[in-house]
C-alpha cells in the first residue's frame, strides 16, 4: 500500500505512475516506499495541515503480485528504526535486517510473528513467538520482541509494518491497482472519479476532518480494515 498526501496523489493521477523518490537518509536508497498488507505511513506532527485536499491523506491498495519486483524489503518502518526501534533489537544494524527479495517473504514473516493477517494488521503477536526463536537468533528475537513489545520504550504501529521499497518507477495499471481510499469529499471529484473508473478501482471514503495527521492515519487504517474484510483478505479474530 502507498499513502501519499494530495498534492503528490494529483501527480500520481496526471501521470499515472508512482516515481522513484530522492535519496533516503535512513536506508540511501532512491526508491518508492510501501507498506505490505496495512497503510502504516505516518505524517510528522509538526507537518502544516489544514481542510484543503492538499494536506489529506490518500492511499493505494496495490495488488504486489502485479507489481515488479521489489529492490528491498524490510520488516519495519526505517525512518522509525534507529529512534524507536533500535533498543527492542540490541542495537542491530538496520542493514542486517533486509528480507529476502520473494513474493512469499512478507507472508512468512507475518505467519511466523503473528499467525493471521488480521493479527498483524492489529499488531498482535503470536502468543509463543518468543518460545519458538533460539536465544542466538538476535534478529529473530528483536522481531519478536518488536511484535510483543511493551510500553517502556519509544515505540508505535509502524515498527510491525513491513516496509516495500522499489527503485523504479511503477506504471499502474487496471490490473494492479485495487481500491483507492480517499477523503469523502474527493471521493466525487471528477478526476478522481475518472481514476478510479481508468483503474477499474474501488474508491473508499473515510471522513475528513480538521484533526492532526496522525488522526487522520488512524482514519485511513480503519476504512481500509474494513474494506479488507469485506474482500476477505483477512477475517477479525
Amino acid at each position: 500500500m502507498h499513502t501519499t498526501k494530495g498534492k503528490r496523489f494529483v501527480s500520481i493521477m496526471d501521470s499515472r505512475e508512482i516515481e522513484v523518490g530522492t535519496l533516503d537518509e535512513h536506508i540511501q536508497k532512491e526508491v518508492s516506499f510501501h507498506f505490505y498488507g496495512k497503510p502504516s505511513y505516518r505524517p510528522k506532527p509538526s507537518e502544516i495541515y489544514s481542510s484543503q485536499i492538499g494536506s489529506a491523506l490518500f492511499c493505494l491498495i496495490l495488488d504486489m503480485d502485479k507489481l515488479p519486483q521489489p529492490c528491498s524489503i524490510l520488516p519495519f518502518d526505517s525512518g522509525g528504526y534507529r529512534e524507536r526501534y533500535a533498543d527492542h533489537c540490541d542495537g542491530i544494524d538496520l542493514d542486517e535486517f533486509y528480507l529476502p527479495i520473494d513474493e512469499d517473504s512478507p507472508g512468512r514473516l507475518v505467519s511466523a510473528m503473528h499467525g493471521t493477517n488480521y493479527n498483524y494488521f492489529m499488531m498482535n503477536a503470536r502468543a509463543d513467538v518468543t518460545k519458538e526463536i533460539n536465544g542466538f537468533d538476535l534478529h529473530s528475537a528483536g522481531l519478536a520482541r518488536l511484535a510483543a513489545a511493551d510500553s517502556h520504550k519509544k515505540y508505535d504501529q509502524r515498527a510491525c509494518s513491513i516496509e516495500v521499497h522499489y527503485d523504479v518507477p511503477l506504471r499502474l495499471e487496471p490490473d494492479n491497482v485495487l481500491a483507492i481510499v480517499a477523503p469523502d469529499i474527493a471521493c466525487e471529484n471528477p478526476d478522481l472519479l475518472a481514476f478510479a473508473q481508468t483503474m477499474a478501482a474501488e474508491r473508499v471514503p473515510y471522513i475528513f476532518d480538521m484533526e492532526e495527521p496522525s488522526v487522520r492515519q488512524r482514519q485511513i487504517r480503519d476504512a481500509v480494515l474494513g474494506w479488507l474484510v469485506r474482500k476477505n483478505y483477512m477475517a477479525v479474530s
